[in-house]
């Protein structure tokens, strides 16, 4: 399960925790952890829920409408109050014969994907084509950006599950860490740069995805000594080097809504040193200078680092006051109480339990 499937299903697998009447439809191959209530779009007749108005519908997909073609057989009766459709790869116009579908339901479609549609398309048309939609935003520059066009905007950012204290460790090893896709947008070849002019070892861990790219960039550069490249490892290996690690470097030269290993790192009290591209980054939300990291800025037209800018950039970080605030602020439960209970009970839809 990769970064964007692994995050949709634990907010469906948290707001089931927390006594939400939620079904989850995925894709064809989407893989879920058994014991969950959910519908499977080659597989409609799993498990049906009985009629109730109070429940949700959150569908994941990461495919173009296609895959939505089968969520049109679902019984009008079955359709809860909030519909959630949470994709990555979908077009705004994809959302069109389903908002028709689910008339009578407030459709609230989460934005992944860049948002420049919304400088062609006036924003009267999208108000016709959508008059009971909401657009979600994962941070708070994409939710600004929208609202000012006018747009009716929802802020329902991810969260993450804090690891064990017992996963903590308050000094760590003299190493760097970089982990993510070896390809161009996740700009691995800046880390190395940035290990190169600051002194500092450095880790990469990754799937290649781009192999010329790796051949070029990345793998002149691997000497075995201060830059080491372990490719893709298993989960415990990944975390178990990243909750040693000094600080996670992070580049990003493309649009990252909510970018994963920003909060894996912080779960784990590790202070993240980077920068994203993109004006509506998730990681101008997450990463706040010289208390969980620091930005470095580099040049967006060479992808060059001024190192001559950045000789304070490794402060000396408080790790246990990242973990705990990044537990206070980002894990999933006291992200549902602050940003999706309000929200879902202006609609009348509230957990059966008491959070």
């Amino acid at each position: 399960m990769g970064s964007v499937e692994k995050v949709a299903f634990q907010r469906f697998e948290k707001l089931t925790e927390m006594g939400y009447n939620v079904n989850f439809i995925a894709p064809i191959g989407t893989k879920l952890k058994e014991g969950y209530r959910y519908y499977s779009i080659n597989k409609l007749s799993v498990d049906p829920i009985p009629n109730n108005r109070t429940k949700l519908h959150w569908m994941y997909s990461t495919g173009s409408f296609s895959y939505f073609g089968p969520y049109m057989k679902i019984p009008r009766d079955e359709i809860g109050k909030i519909v959630i459709f949470d994709g990555w790869r979908l077009e705004p116009w994809d959302f069109i014969p389903l908002t028709i579908k689910f008339h009578g339901s407030t459709v609230v479609n989460i934005l992944h994907p860049p948002v420049v549609f919304v400088d062609k398309t006036p924003v009267k048309v999208f108000q016709l084509l959508y008059k009971n939609s909401i657009w979600g935003a994962l941070n708070t520059r994409i939710f600004e950006y929208m609202a000012k066009l006018g747009y009716d905007m929802q802020y329902l950012p991810n969260g993450i599950t804090i690891p064990s204290e017992k996963m903590f460790v308050r000094e760590p090893e003299n190493f760097f860490i970089f982990f993510g896709r070896i390809e161009p947008v996740k700009a691995p070849h800046l880390a190395i740069m940035l290990s190169k002019a600051t002194k500092k070892p450095l880790r990469i861990f990754g799937r290649i995805y781009d192999r010329v790219y790796f051949d070029n960039m990345i793998r002149p550069y691997i000497d075995g000594e201060q830059i080491k490249f372990f490719g893709e490892v298993p989960y415990d290996v990944l975390f178990d080097n990243l909750r040693r690690a000094s600080a996670t470097f992070y580049f990003s030269s493309s649009y990252d809504p909510f970018p994963s290993v920003l909060l894996e790192s912080l779960s784990y009290g590790v202070p993240v040193i980077g920068d994203s591209l993109s004006p509506l980054s998730g990681f101008h939300d997450l990463i706040i200078p010289k208390l969980n990291g620091n930005v470095v800025k580099f040049n967006k037209k060479s992808l060059k680092l001024p190192y001559n800018e950045n000789s304070d950039i490794f402060s000396n970080f408080d790790r246990t006051l990242i973990y705990r605030d990044t537990s206070l602020r980002w894990s999933w439960i006291n992200v549902i109480k602050k940003f999706y209970r309000p929200f879902f009970s202006t609609y009348g839809i509230n957990p059966r339990i008491e959070m």
